[in-house]
C-alpha cells in the first residue's frame, strides 16, 4: 500500500517535468516494485511457516518464523520468477497468435486468430493451474527452482478441476465484502 502511494505521488509529481526526470522518476518506481515484491516473497514466506507450525499444533515466534523465511528467501525468489516467466511466456506466445492473423481477410486467418484468442485463455490458465504450488514446495518442501514447479505439477496431477475451483473460489469470495462495501460507499 505504501508502495503504491510513494510510486503515485512520484510519478504525478514529475507530470509536467522533462523526459530526464520522468525517466529517473520511472527507475525509481521500478526500484520500489522490485523491492516490494522481494519483501512480499520474505513476509509470505514467514507467514506459510507460521501457519505450517500453527496447524502442527507447534508454538512459534514471529521472529523464529523470520528466521526460517531468511534461510529459503533465494529458493522463494527464483521459484516465483520462474513461476512467472513461464506464465507470461505461455501468455506471450499465445497472443501472439490472434496478432499474427489480425489483418488478414481468409477465414482461415479468421479462425486462427478467433482459436488464438482462446488458447491466449486456456493455455496460461492451465500453466497456472500446474504450477501454483511451486512456491508452497520451494518454501515447505525445500525443493528449489525447476524442482519446485516439476513437484507442483506432481500435486496437482489428477485434482485439475477441484485446484481450479479453489483458485477461482476463493478470490470470488474474498471480493464479495470488497464490492459491498464498495457499492455502500459509492450511494450518494
Amino acid at each position: 500500500m505504501a508502495s503504491t502511494l510513494l510510486t503515485g505521488l512520484l510519478t504525478n509529481s514529475v507530470k509536467d517535468a522533462d523526459d530526464t526526470y520522468k525517466g529517473l522518476v520511472q527507475l525509481l518506481n521500478g526500484g520500489v516494485g522490485i523491492v516490494t515484491a522481494l519483501y512480499y516473497a520474505f513476509v509470505f514466506s514467514a507467514m506459510v511457516y507460521l501457519i505450517k507450525d500453527w496447524t502442527e499444533g507447534v508454538s512459534i515466534s514471529v521472529k523464529e518464523s523470520l528466521e526460517k523465511a531468511k534461510g529459503r528467501f533465494l529458493s522463494v525468489v527464483y521459484s516465483s520468477i520462474l513461476y512467472a516467466l513461464i506464465i507470461f511466456g505461455v501468455l506471450f506466445v499465445t497472443l501472439l497468435i490472434p496478432a499474427f492473423f489480425a489483418n488478414s481477410a481468409s477465414l482461415a486467418a479468421s479462425s486462427l486468430a478467433f482459436y488464438g484468442i482462446i488458447l491466449s485463455v486456456v493455455l496460461p490458465t492451465l500453466f497456472s493451474i500446474w504450477f501454483y504450488f511451486g512456491i508452497y514446495a520451494s518454501i515447505l518442501e525445500e525443493y528449489r527452482g525447476l524442482e519446485s514447479i516439476a513437484r507442483s505439477q506432481y500435486l496437482t496431477h489428477g485434482l485439475f478441476f477441484k485446484v481450479l475451483g479453489r483458485y477461482i473460489a476463493f478470490p470470488a469470495l474474498l471480493m464479495i465484502p470488497y464490492f459491498f462495501v464498495y457499492f455502500t460507499l459509492a450511494i450518494p
